[in-house]
């Protein structure tokens, strides 16, 4: 997945789940979420739920123009899209 929100942090896993059940049910073997450094509460609470990590991803911005995390809830994505 490239791009993901959720408004209320604490919902992250139930979205998850809802996602993976969605993919088994329809022949999907694996779902891979793009997780942000930034969001370590997330990314312990998708290990927490059997999440393993394929890969990470480093993330560089210019001084002044760095990426804005919402005030509230989880957005993630893929820069490049």
């Amino acid at each position: 997945m490239l791009k993901l929100a959720v408004a209320d942090e604490t919902r992250l896993p139930d979205l998850l789940r809802g996602i993976s059940d969605f993919a088994r049910r329809n022949g999907t073997r694996r779902v891979s979420i793009r997780v942000q450094g930034e969001y370590t509460d997330a990314y312990q609470g998708i290990i927490a739920i059997g999440g393993h990590v394929r890969w990470t991803d480093l993330r560089m911005s210019l001084a002044g123009y760095g990426e804005r995390r919402p005030d509230a809830g989880v957005m993630l994505s893929n820069w490049e899209i």
